[in-house]
């Protein structure tokens, strides 16, 4: 809903409250293609899908600055101001992108405690991944920590948590389909240093994937 500020202290007394979420905006290559155009920006990883896909994030991903860029698209979707006069930009503060947003990703915003919070959440059909994996891995020899680094270097692993227990490594790994799994397996995820073992089981049904709140620092 669109939180409406008539009065110049109401706007004060907002600072720091939530606001949002809005509706969520898919990224499509189209809209990538356009900023590219605009911006004279065409770097391969941006508009070239048949090469992102064998590339460090496995799909052609948004430039960094369309994604902020979505801010004028975004905000009338969380206040409007109803009060005599004008206004105009006057920056920003603390600008970073923590995370690449991969073309089929859908974004949104949260304004919290006067920061922009962009969330995006990956849809693995809509980038041609039809095959998604839990991989476990047990380490030995070497810090699991520096396993999971490398593991995390693969353009189809998604996620990477080193946790406790049975497994040393949680991963989520994402094939365009199961021909991959074989190579994957073997002539990548084997050779890494330190794997002792590792266990994989398919994911039948994605039930959840979402990340509601995206690091701001």
């Amino acid at each position: 809903m669109t939180r409406i500020f008539t009065q110049i202290d109401e706007l004060r007394a907002a600072a720091g409250t939530t606001m949002g979420p809005t509706e969520w905006l898919t990224i499509e290559q189209s809209r990538v293609d356009g900023f590219a155009d605009a911006t004279d920006d065409h770097q391969w990883i941006h508009v070239d899908v048949e090469r992102s896909r064998h590339g460090p994030f496995g799909a052609t991903i948004a430039h960094g600055y369309l994604t902020l860029s979505l801010c004028s698209y975004f905000l009338p979707q969380l206040m409007r101001v109803e009060i005599s006069g004008m206004g105009i930009n006057y920056g920003l503060d603390r600008v970073r992108f923590p995370a690449p947003v991969r073309v089929g990703s859908r974004i949104r915003r949260l304004e919290n405690a006067k920061a922009m919070k962009v969330v995006a959440v990956t849809d693995f059909a809509a980038i041609g991944y039809k095959v998604l994996l839990a991989v476990g891995v047990q380490v030995q020899g070497r810090p699991a920590e520096h396993v999971a680094q490398e593991l995390a270097r693969l353009p189809e692993v998604f996620s990477v948590h080193v946790v406790t227990g049975a497994r040393d490594i949680e991963t989520l790994v994402a094939l365009h389909d199961f021909d991959e799994l074989h190579s994957l397996l073997l002539r990548d995820i084997a050779k890494i240093k330190g794997i002792r073992s590792i266990e994989c089981g398919i994911a039948a049904e994605v039930v959840k994937y979402n990340f509601e709140v995206a690091p701001i620092s």
